[in-house]
């Protein structure tokens, strides 16, 4: 037996439900759904962390007032009751459940639609009319972006691409048409090299970028996302770049505050001009087992606050601290170098050997 998920009648006053479930396996737990409605006041509900064993009651889209819902990802979306609800903002159809094909509906019925994000399982159709509200979309696949799709969704500003196995190699071309976006993120899960468009084709406003799988040359970030001129924040996830030696001759990356990279295979990092990172106020290095230092130019960057450093070895943290030491001798006593999960070279080791046993 399923448990059955009661809700007392004498809450029917609330404006907002959230569900959660965590068993110690992030595994959601699989419901039934009381056939008896609740909540005519709901404006929040949030179900995402729950499977049912059955279509979600058709009762859920009589909730008018509904303004934010989310659910998990699963075979029962090719019903799904609240594509009668014409009031709806924000729809989240999250987890890794099998989606249906494709949601057409989603476009035709929800026309008030601002944030609309769903799972990468899931194909939604392609919009037949212009979307005015929405302002935040992912994921799309490499056939949606296309000058038609883009033209319809005008007011976009958080855009999210699924690159995964297939896709037109120049469809990130057509980003130009996309001219409110301020933050981006592509991703591709198997690892397929992504062919990034030139510096005029992204989305002026652009602020925030993250790629993820995406395994773009590291002289791309240098000649095409270091050129980006509003670019604030950028964060490079899991092979979001290929290659061992990156080497930036300056003027990169004007505007950037924050940078992360995150799983990189990244050996060798050299800032041989000037103001490349003029302003960076942020830098995060986690899972970069083979970098050797951090650029000495960065001793330059008197904007810098926060290094931090993880699952990397010690000669890495080395060149941070000296980079913060030599700030202090320009005066600046801001920065903080945050360390954990250090691993010691293997030199390190044999010198603490050689004194133990001089000892």
């Amino acid at each position: 037996m399923y448990p059955k998920l009661d809700v007392h009648t004498g809450f029917n006053r609330c404006c907002s439900l959230f569900f959660f479930h965590d068993d110690g396996h992030m595994t959601p737990q699989v419901y039934q759904l009381s056939a008896t409605p609740h909540f005519r006041r709901l404006r929040v509900l949030d179900l995402g962390s729950l499977h049912f064993i059955n279509s979600i009651p058709s009762y859920v889209g009589d909730l008018f007032l509904l303004r934010y819902l989310a659910l998990c990802a699963s075979k029962i979306l090719s019903k799904l009751p609240v594509l009668k609800d014409w009031n709806l903002q924000t729809l989240l159809l999250l987890g890794k459940g099998v989606g249906n094909g494709f949601m057409h509906e989603i476009w035709d019925r929800l026309r008030k639609l601002r944030h609309l994000q769903v799972s990468t399982t899931i194909v939604l159709g392609t919009p037949t009319a212009v979307h005015q509200y929405i302002q935040t979309l992912q994921w799309l696949r490499p056939f949606q972006c296309t000058e038609q799709v883009f033209l319809r969704i005008p007011n976009v500003k958080v855009m999210g691409i699924f690159m995964g196995k297939f896709g037109e190699p120049n469809c990130l071309d057509n980003l130009r048409y996309l001219h409110q976006v301020e933050e981006l993120k592509i991703e591709s899960r198997h690892f397929y090299p992504v062919l990034l468009p030139v510096v005029d084709a992204f989305p002026v406003h652009l602020k925030k970028l993250k790629l993820k799988g995406t395994l773009v040359p590291w002289d791309a970030m240098t000649t095409v996302i270091g050129m980006l001129p509003n670019l604030q924040v950028l964060k490079l996830i899991n092979g979001a770049c290929q290659g061992q030696h990156w080497e930036l001759t300056g003027g990169s990356f004007g505007q950037l505050k924050s940078l992360l990279i995150y799983g990189s295979n990244l050996r060798r990092w050299e800032a041989t001009g000037d103001n490349d990172f003029s302003v960076l106020e942020r830098l995060i290095l986690k899972e970069c087992y083979e970098l050797e230092a951090i650029p000495s130019s960065f001793r330059d960057i008197l904007t810098l606050q926060l290094i931090e450093l993880s699952h990397c070895y010690s000669g890495l943290v080395n060149s941070a601290k000296q980079i913060q030491e030599e700030q202090r001798d320009y005066g600046n006593d801001e920065l903080v170098v945050r360390a954990y999960n250090i691993w010691r070279i293997a030199e390190e080791k044999l010198e603490d050997e050689l004194k133990d046993q001089s000892n």
